[in-house]
């Protein structure tokens, strides 16, 4: 029964999370041109949040204030700004009968809802610069497979190992591109549309290893699950022990579980790949481990020698040395407290890189790659299990990326509507009404398609298995059952 509470508030607290941040996100839209008509002076007919029939909502002063059927967005009804009678349903007065308005009139009330996205996203901002973001601690490799599936299912190089990357080196630019954290690496990758003369994919990684700085160029290969690019390595991790298997070198020499392997023989372990690659080539020479443990005064600093053994693990026949452990891995992670300005300006940086590669011949990015309702509410149900410090990151994120995408110059968006009175005013004669009501019909076929198949990919997601962590970076903290 306790077990059922819990599903059942974990459930209703990732609706509640929906409701608040992306139908608030929608709503602030919405409210951004509702008040800039008011003040203005334009006719209202109605202020919905979503399209198609009307479900529920009230009137109050001629305004028809209403949720509606399909909740792919939300509109304003202004017949003095645009006659999309056919998307938004008939009006209540004839429009013969209002009178027109001016050009600023145009802009500003196109624009206002774009204007409170960036607001909300700065006061967002402002939160979560009290509050503080997780952002991982170091862009330092810590495994790279030998081999990683491809798309086509094969098991292939792994293009980073083949350009010469190794565990430990700190990744600093992809493409020219600063990078930050590791999420940074895995977009910047998957977004990158660089083609080598003969057709291979590529990215030009800068890293840092002993002190000094490389470059080179990696060829990815798409990930089988997304069909977007990967080169196959993971964050460091901090490496401990989970468990030990009595009468094995680990408990022999004084080991315990929960102990962080920091070094061996002064080389500094980045992971539990890392930690297993040096005990199977030790060749049974005893290696010197620096560990960290928790004692009664904290932190203490403790060098123990391990000797591995040769051991044999599940059916195999295969032996290889052993310490006899199994090893756990976190990320290290640390709270930035980033001013709402910058938080801005990255987020705006990563949705023109977005754009950018969805343009971009050379990108293996697609329409079918970005989130529509169903895939932004299925980000937040999961983040919202994380906490609601993450889901105003995300919030903060969706406000820029519809402000940005409703003010590109497309019929029926924002700034195509600024668009039109901007033609208008410059040649100084109206567009036409039954041009206009073609080019914006058929401009919302062409949206409400693209809607249609974002959703048909999102629901597809939903089904789709997570990613292998050899085929992305690991975001998360990440527990694994490793035995060395």
């Amino acid at each position: 029964m306790e077990n059922l509470f819990s599903i059942i508030f974990d459930w209703a607290w990732a609706a509640l999370m929906v409701v608040l941040f992306f139908g608030g996100s929608i709503f602030v839209h919405e409210l951004g041109h509702f008040l800039a008509a008011k003040w203005r002076g334009l006719h209202i007919e109605r202020f919905s949040i979503g399209f198609g029939p009307r479900l529920f909502g009230w009137k109050k002063e001629g305004i028809d204030y209403r949720v509606s059927l399909l909740p792919l967005g939300g509109y304003v009804a202004l017949p003095q700004l645009a006659d999309m009678r056919g998307i938004e349903g008939e009006n209540s007065v004839d429009l013969i009968e209002l009178p027109p308005i001016s050009y600023a009139s145009k802009v500003i009330v196109s624009v206002a809802g774009a204007v409170f996205n960036i607001l909300f996203a700065l006061v967002l901002g402002l939160i979560l610069w009290f509050t503080g973001v997780e952002k991982e601690e170091a862009t330092t490799i810590g495994a790279i497979s030998d081999k990683i599936e491809n798309r086509e299912g094969e098991f292939v190089e792994n293009p980073a190992m083949a350009a010469g990357l190794r565990i430990g080196d700190k990744i600093l630019s992809i493409d020219g591109e600063e990078i930050r954290s590791f999420e940074d690496i895995f977009i910047s990758i998957a977004l990158g549309s660089g083609v080598t003369e003969d057709g291979k994919r590529k990215a030009v990684i800068t890293y840092l290893r002993n002190g000094e700085v490389f470059t080179t160029t990696v060829n990815p290969v798409l990930n089988p699950d997304h069909e977007l690019r990967m080169i196959g390595i993971n964050p460091n991790q901090t490496t401990y022990l989970s468990s030990l298997t009595e009468g094995f070198p680990a408990q022999e020499a004084g080991l315990f579980p929960g102990d962080t392997i920091k070094k061996i023989d002064g080389v500094t372990i980045y992971g539990p790949q890392h930690l297993t690659t040096f005990i199977r080539e030790s060749q049974g020479v005893p290696l010197r481990f620096t560990i960290e443990r928790e004692g009664f005064e904290g932190i203490e600093t403790i060098e123990i020698v391990v000797t591995p053994v040769l051991s044999k693990f599940n059916i195999s026949e295969e032996q290889f040395y052993a310490i006899g452990a199994g090893l756990g891995a976190i990320i290290e992670r640390y709270t930035a407290h980033i001013n709402p300005i910058a938080l801005s300006i990255d987020v705006v940086k990563r949705t023109y890189q977005t754009l950018r590669s969805l343009i971009s011949q050379g990108s293996d990015a697609k329409l079918k790659d970005m989130s529509g309702p169903v895939g932004i509410t299925n980000i937040i149900v999961k983040t919202a299990a994380i906490g609601i410090v993450r889901v105003m990151e995300i919030a903060l994120m969706i406000n820029i990326s519809l402000a940005i995408f409703n003010l590109l110059p497309i019929p029926v968006l924002d700034g195509g509507h600024i668009a039109f009175a901007t033609i208008a005013k410059i040649t100084g004669k109206p567009i036409p009404p039954n041009f206009a009501a073609t080019i914006q019909g058929s401009f919302m076929i062409l949206l409400f398609s693209f809607m249609l198949y974002v959703t048909f990919h999102d629901v597809g997601r939903l089904f789709t298995r997570e990613p292998e962590t050899n085929s992305q970076p690991v975001r998360l903290i990440k527990v694994e059952d490793a035995p060395a």
